[in-house]
């Protein structure tokens, strides 16, 4: 009798625990749903371009919900939502995209960042694709940002004039693992208009102008290569000033690797710089790639370049070595690195 009552108390006390345990998942499970919202919530239709108007306002609305209780948006990775105008992110980012993608059907800039707040940490914007589809003006524009992280992003069909991401007012941004697509001449992969940031891991293809740096910065393992369409004119990296460090980056096939327009000092260690021959075409008197193109004298002679254990391939095309290494006299200062370039565009090679 005593066995049989010890072991009916123990049943009951081993139901009693999963009963409690279960209730407190289920508890859980509720209070976690409750923490999400989805675009869809707020009237978002996927694939559907004549819904442009109506997913960027209930976009916005999703935005302003999040930011206003802390609750996070659930995006579909397979989401595609056409945008009839920007949207505008006002306060601490915490937003991932799982990959879905915002498509631009006018000359907006898709994503404002407007984060006054320059004391603390602004959060993290990851995972999102944004097609600017030769008509937006910008992926990510920064207006005002500051101690923020861009990763896992993409920035497709960049079009005439337009930038993947440009950065206007802040510090401490962080930008990496990044993609941008450049679909037209003069489209911009990087611009950047302030100081202290960090850029890592990002590919450019036929971005007309990679990077475009005003201020003091540092990139790192910056991928940038052109197709023929729009080889001619092209800019792997311009410094318009400002004290920058570069390393381990890769400029494939550009006409001009580094346009110098202000005096400045510039610290490039293991860069890779080679030509692909199938993409320069003739007639070749007219391919005449630079390395360092400067603006004037002044900004040649008064810039201090220096280059560490870097490999600078030639083109070599119609019996002739076409790379230039600067048409103006300078300062750069080579250290451990090879070179394949005329220093003197006079100069002939047989």
């Amino acid at each position: 009798m005593v066995e049989n009552k010890n072991c009916a108390l123990m049943k009951k006390a081993i139901l009693f625990i999963l009963i409690y345990f279960i209730s407190l998942n289920v508890y859980s499970l509720s209070v976690n749903l409750n923490d999400f919202i989805t675009p869809e919530t707020f009237g978002c239709v996927s694939n559907d371009r004549s819904k442009a108007i109506n997913n960027a306002n209930a976009l916005q609305k999703a935005l302003d919900y999040s930011s206003r209780t802390g609750k996070t948006i659930l995006f579909n990775a397979n989401a595609r939502y056409y945008l009839g105008h920007g949207l505008i992110i006002r306060d601490f980012v915490n937003l991932d995209f799982n990959g879905s993608t915002l498509i631009a059907t006018d000359t907006i800039n898709v994503l404002t960042l407007l984060l006054p707040d320059t004391k603390r940490w602004n959060g993290c914007l990851s995972n999102c694709r944004i097609e600017l589809d030769k008509i937006g003006k910008c992926g990510i524009l920064c207006q005002q940002a500051s101690k923020l992280r861009i990763t896992n992003c993409e920035v497709a069909s960049i079009g005439a004039n337009a930038v993947g991401i440009k950065i206007d007012k802040g510090f401490e941004i962080f930008v990496d693992n990044s993609h941008f697509e450049g679909w037209d001449v003069n489209s911009t992969g990087i611009k950047i208009a302030i100081s202290d940031c960090h850029f890592s891991d990002c590919v450019m293809i036929d971005c007309y102008t990679a990077v475009d740096n005003r201020g003091s910065n540092f990139f790192e393992r910056i991928h940038a290569w052109m197709l023929p369409r729009y080889i001619q004119g092209s800019i792997y990296f311009r410094n318009r000033g400002g004290g920058v460090f570069l390393n381990q980056c890769f400029c494939d096939t550009y006409d001009k690797a580094f346009v110098v327009d202000n005096i400045c000092d510039m610290h490039i260690s293991q860069l890779k710089l080679i030509h692909n021959k199938i993409m320069w075409k003739e007639p070749y008197d007219k391919v005449n790639p630079v390395v360092f193109d400067f603006k004037d004298d002044d900004v040649a002679n008064k810039s201090k370049i220096s280059m560490f254990d870097s490999y600078i391939g030639g083109l070599w095309l119609g019996n002739k070595e076409r790379q230039v290494l600067s048409k103006r006299n300078n300062h750069i200062v080579l250290t451990n690195s090879n070179v394949t370039a005329i220093k003197n565009p006079n100069e002939t090679r047989n």
